[in-house]
């Protein structure tokens, strides 16, 4: 995440680097190696070293834009009278749609989607999801048992952090089974959410 001398910048000078990076990464989105930190700070007119003051490396400039998209498909998807269920048929309506999403954040998520970068895809799964949204899914989970709507032999939070970090593990299934069409990617996910919650949940 960017360090704190970021958030002092004023919104324009926030919004150039933002503005730039999209650029570079959705240039670069099928090759993330090649996306350069000097042609960011080159078009957002500012020194390597005040990158440097504002974020540690490519990867915490690329990861903070995601995170605000995740944020925002979070506003979206929570509702406090969704089980984890409903909430999960939720992300995948956005992902068949994105209609919340703008066409430049669309293309930013493509570019986690379609490059084989697992420290990467790593970072943003282990580290922002569960610290996001592990305890959200647990709390659920623990109500919806509290509700006898779970089988009793669950273990809630083991389910929780299986939940959690679920989207890893199809994006890693995708690269597998070199699947890279949408429709086809997104079967794989319904698969996947049906075959867990019929472990989870009681029929």
């Amino acid at each position: 995440m960017p360090k704190d001398n970021f958030f002092k910048l004023d919104q324009e000078k926030r919004d150039r680097i933002i503005n730039a990076a999209y650029d570079e990464f959705i240039t670069y989105k099928s090759n993330y190696k090649k996306a350069s930190i000097k042609r960011i700070v080159k078009e957002a007119d500012i020194s390597i070293g005040s990158f440097y003051e504002y974020f540690d490396d490519k990867d915490d400039l690329f990861l903070f834009l995601i995170n605000n998209i995740a944020d925002k498909k979070q506003k979206y998807v929570f509702n406090e009278k969704d089980n984890i269920k409903d909430i999960f048929l939720k992300i995948l309506k956005i992902s068949e749609d994105n209609s919340i999403l703008d066409d430049r954040e669309k293309e930013l998520l493509d570019v986690l989607s379609s490059n084989d970068n697992d420290d990467l895809i790593k970072k943003f799964y282990f580290d922002y999801a569960l610290a996001n949204f592990m305890e959200l899914n647990l709390n659920r989970l623990k109500r919806d048992m509290n509700k006898g709507l779970l089988n009793e032999s669950i273990d809630i939070e083991f389910a929780s952090y299986l939940l959690t970090t679920a989207e890893y593990n199809i994006i890693k299934y995708w690269y597998y089974k070199g699947i890279t069409d949408n429709t086809e990617r997104l079967e794989i996910a319904h698969k996947f959410i049906n075959m867990i919650f019929k472990g989870i949940y009681k029929q």
